[in-house]
């Protein structure tokens, strides 16, 4: 059996973390707190500040021979939004729509954040990626969600600088459910079409002469 252990409140979660801080976990700390503030800004439609904090950390998690490598960028995504794990579930490569999607964030039942799509573009433009997310309708991958979706367009230049941009966009919304609508149609159909076929029977049937 699995277990598991939980911190009940935030004062002991405070002091659980003055102990990290303490024990020479500092390092670990700096990461988890920028990658809350990497969430917090991609939700805020801060673009130059997540393209900026995406630009270091690829520049300190990748080797210079992987560096100009898509799966690599995508790694590196991975890790900088590592926090985001305790509210989304994060999947790489989901297929939706007319295609597969790099990254989606699916906020967990209990959370009340719009779920996120990602796609990533080396050498091309963030713009780009953010169309092709609404051109192959990636947002079919969210089955089962109904609420708000951000997309987020990231762009690696290899050149000279090694420019990173980001692009955001919050209009994206995921279907709704239309399975009522269609019963309904249906439904109502199969009354129209019934009453049509009875009407078109009585007006079929030749009335009877009747003598007094």
């Amino acid at each position: 059996m699995k277990k598991t252990s939980k911190i009940p409140n935030q004062e002991v979660q405070k002091e659980f973390i003055n102990c990290i801080e303490d024990g020479g976990w500092e390092p670990v700390m700096d990461a988890i707190r920028s990658s809350d503030e990497l969430l917090s800004s991609t939700l805020d439609g801060d673009e130059e500040k997540v393209a900026s904090m995406i630009e270091q950390a690829h520049q300190e998690n990748t080797s210079i021979l992987k560096y100009n490598d898509e799966n690599a960028l995508a790694c590196v995504i991975s890790l900088a939004y590592y926090s985001a794990k305790k509210d989304y579930s994060i999947f790489r490569e989901l297929a939706g729509g007319k295609g597969y999607a790099d990254m989606v964030f699916v906020p967990r039942s209990n959370v009340n954040k719009p779920a996120m799509i990602v796609e990533l573009k080396w050498n091309k433009t963030a713009s780009a990626a953010i169309e092709q997310i609404k051109n192959r309708q990636y947002i079919e991958s969210l089955k089962g969600y109904s609420g708000e979706v951000v997309l987020v367009g990231i762009n690696y230049d290899d050149g000279d600088f090694k420019k990173h941009v980001c692009r955001i966009c919050r209009n994206g919304a995921a279907p709704k459910k239309r399975q009522g609508k269609k019963y309904f149609h249906r439904r109502r159909c199969f009354y129209c079409i019934s009453f049509m076929e009875a009407h078109r029977n009585y007006l079929q049937v030749k009335p009877r002469r009747t003598w007094n």
